[in-house]
């Protein structure tokens, strides 16, 4: 190998581990001593500073010149970050929820761009040889996190701070949904260790049993039917695929067809219908019904632009219906849809979720085409290719949690990235590798620019809810205006210990910053101090925004 070639090799080596280290921190980073969302917050900051790091290091001309040999290809793949930032140009809501996210969700302008740049680093890095590194480090990581998420009930990483996450296995993600969801995802790409078992030791066969067990506890102990569902399309999807390599087209259309109509089934059952239906629709489900219908109201009265990025949660009393009141209470509120492409359709009107279902009709297209130029069953392709079906049945049933979101990304750029032949393709064009180190930094210094502001502002409140004293709060209420719902609690507290002069002060800046915010109105009501025309206003606003109550 020349001194060239052994470069750029070390070159991409060091790329790959970063990219590799940088989502496994993304995954299970929490920061529950030092910021308000332990969850979210220091997730998006670790997502903002690695893909800009890695962006830095790998994106540039070359590199999309090897990507996209097909104009007409860019364009539709770049449909959906356009659309993302038109809508936040164009909505009106606040700049800052849009950019950053709502509390608890952090899944604003700012994730989506993050997730699209780790999609064209993660196309551009690929290699077979990562490929079968990044599968066994993906097994390492489901493995380690579901030990976690067995161990937490036992109080084995108890943390006080987090009070109600403690018990259940909500494992790294704060929510057992999310958990479950990881680790069915897990045992879908552990199908690569099952592969050609009979052939392997018997110790490696005790081993692989092992782990398959520890994956079914930990999904049984979340009590969420997510995991098994997603792994039951993953192993669903590598039998029709064996079987069209094994058996040929005839017995693969014939069994895809039984397979559709399963499908259909499930469907249904999540719907109240058909033989499923009481495995299905349970009360969770039921309630998805009502923010599933919720957010396409909010599609169909605002199609072109939606109600703003992650703003779902501000218009959730307006547009909820009589029904949703009658089984969820008058009180229940909702920040999300449920189901991602509701959530795009809510947020950024049609043409933004219509971009984001043909950007995946891309990476469909592209993993068909794979498949069918084949000439042999390759199991490394057919588990991503696997897990990225499965998780399109997650963006079905669940929100978008970053922790899950990026790998649904990444599966998407081993998939759009996928050659045929491709270990000797020279993905890094530099002259040496200091290079790369300089824009690596480079880029960190940026995301750490970028992401830091969201980073200050929940630990400032987190510090101001610990101290619990009016100087705290207040101090916060006056320097910070950016989240809605601790801007409440401020003003809430504030009341509450009659400060009534300070909480009006805050109440008054809650309400200008985020009109539409149904909580901020219902609290200018009950001021002492408040003038007759702002509790008119009040009121007036409160009809406006939850007219069905």
């Amino acid at each position: 190998m020349t001194s060239e070639l052994m470069r750029i090799n070390k070159a991409n080596q060091s790329i790959e581990n970063a990219a590799l280290v940088s989502l496994a921190i993304i995954t299970v980073v929490i920061s529950p001593w030092w910021t308000s969302d332990p969850f979210n917050t220091p997730k998006l900051l670790a997502l903002v500073i690695s893909v800009f790091s890695l962006s830095f290091s790998v994106i540039n001309l070359n590199a999309f010149k090897q990507l996209f040999n097909d104009s007409k290809l860019i364009f539709v793949i770049f449909l959906f970050p356009i659309n993302l930032i038109s809508t936040f140009f164009l909505a009106d809501a606040n700049k800052w929820q849009q950019f950053y996210g709502y509390y608890g969700r952090k899944t604003g302008l700012l994730t989506y761009i993050c997730l699209f740049l780790l999609f064209l680093v993660i196309s551009v890095i690929y290699s077979n040889e990562f490929l079968k590194k990044f599968i066994r480090y993906f097994i390492f990581l489901g493995t380690f996190c579901a030990i976690y998420g067995i161990l937490q009930p036992l109080g084995w990483f108890k943390i006080d701070i987090l009070t109600s996450k403690n018990l259940p296995s909500s494992g790294f993600f704060g929510n057992t949904n999310f958990q479950s969801a990881f680790i069915g995802i897990s045992m879908i790409m552990s199908f690569y260790l099952m592969h050609n078992l009979k052939k392997q030791k018997l110790v490696r066969q005790i081993q692989i049993f092992f782990i398959e067990l520890l994956f079914l506890y930990a999904i049984y102990i979340t009590d969420s039917q997510q995991g098994f569902i997603i792994a039951l399309f993953g192993f669903s999807s590598i039998f029709l695929i064996k079987l069209f390599f094994d058996r040929g087209i005839k017995t693969f259309l014939a069994l895809f067809t039984l397979f559709g109509l399963g499908f259909m089934m499930f469907v249904f059952g999540i719907f109240n219908k058909g033989p499923l239906a009481f495995v299905l629709y349970q009360p969770s489900v039921r309630a998805r019904e009502h923010y599933w219908s919720a957010g396409l109201r909010m599609a169909q009265e605002n199609p072109l632009i939606g109600v703003g990025l992650d703003s779902y949660g501000d218009w959730w009393w307006k547009y909820r219906d009589t029904k949703a009141i009658e089984f969820l209470g008058d009180s229940d509120f909702s920040t999300a849809a449920h189901n991602v492409y509701i959530d795009m359709s809510s947020s950024g009107g049609f043409p933004l979720m219509l971009s984001f279902f043909i950007f995946n009709l891309v990476i469909f297209l592209k993993g068909l085409q794979v498949l069918t130029r084949m000439n042999h069953f390759n199991i490394e392709f057919v588990t991503i290719f696997a897990c990225w079906i499965s998780f399109q049945v997650h963006l079905f049933l669940s929100i978008n949690h970053i922790g899950i979101a990026i790998w649904g990304w990444v599966f998407s750029g081993l998939v759009f990235g996928y050659k045929l032949n491709s270990n000797n393709i020279l993905k890094v064009n530099t002259t040496s590798l200091r290079q790369i180190r300089i824009r690596y930094a480079s880029g960190l210094i940026v995301g750490l620019i970028v992401s830091m502001p969201n980073f200050q502002e929940s630990i400032a409140y987190f510090e101001a809810k610990r101290a619990n004293s009016s100087t705290a709060l207040y101090s916060y209420g006056k320097s910070y205006s950016q989240v809605s719902i601790n801007l409440l609690y401020v003003a809430n507290w504030l009341h509450v210990n009659n400060l009534d002069a300070l909480s009006l002060e805050i109440t008054r800046k809650l309400v200008n910053q985020f009109p539409n915010f149904y909580d901020g109105w219902n609290l200018m009501i009950f001021q002492p101090g408040a003038s007759e025309n702002e509790i008119k206003r009040a009121k007036f606003e409160i009809r406006r925004i939850d007219p069905r109550n």
